[in-house]
């Protein structure tokens, strides 16, 4: 790939000539906005700050429309549909001090017929199971 050079008898180019400069206002004068240039400014102010107004349903100091009804007693039938999974508010973990075989489970206290189940409602001092004892009778003897 050839560069081409200038030699050194030749005569450098012409350049550009350097860009005019910018005008400079007159001392004493600077640039500024007519006058009548802030009064079409502020009118428009005036009438955004009207149609504002207006659009809000009246002046600034009427009362809100309110719509009353007389109290009446009846049901209120209310159904929620939702979709999610329930969780308690509290979660005990019990745990037995021994260990062994069940051997029968303790009575519902909300239905004597029953047996405690996941689940039930229980109160202090209920019995939930009686274990095995006979290797801790062993022991003993």
């Amino acid at each position: 790939m050839a560069i081409a050079r200038r030699a050194a008898d030749e005569p450098p180019r012409e350049t550009r000539p350097a860009a005019a400069p910018t005008p400079v206002a007159p001392p004493g004068r600077t640039r500024h906005v007519p006058r009548f240039a802030w009064l079409l400014l502020g009118l428009a102010a005036a009438a955004g700050a009207a149609l504002w107004l207006a659009s809000r349903g009246g002046s600034v100091g009427d009362e809100p429309r309110l719509r009353t009804a007389p109290v009446v007693r009846g049901t209120l039938d209310v159904t929620v549909g939702a979709t999610g999974t329930v969780e308690p508010e509290e979660v005990v973990d019990v745990g037995a001090q021994v260990a062994g075989m069940i051997r029968e489970l303790g009575r519902d206290p909300a239905d004597d017929a029953k047996r405690i189940d996941y689940g039930s409602a229980v109160e202090q001092g209920t019995v939930l199971a009686r274990i095995d004892d006979t290797l801790y009778r062993a022991q003993i003897d």
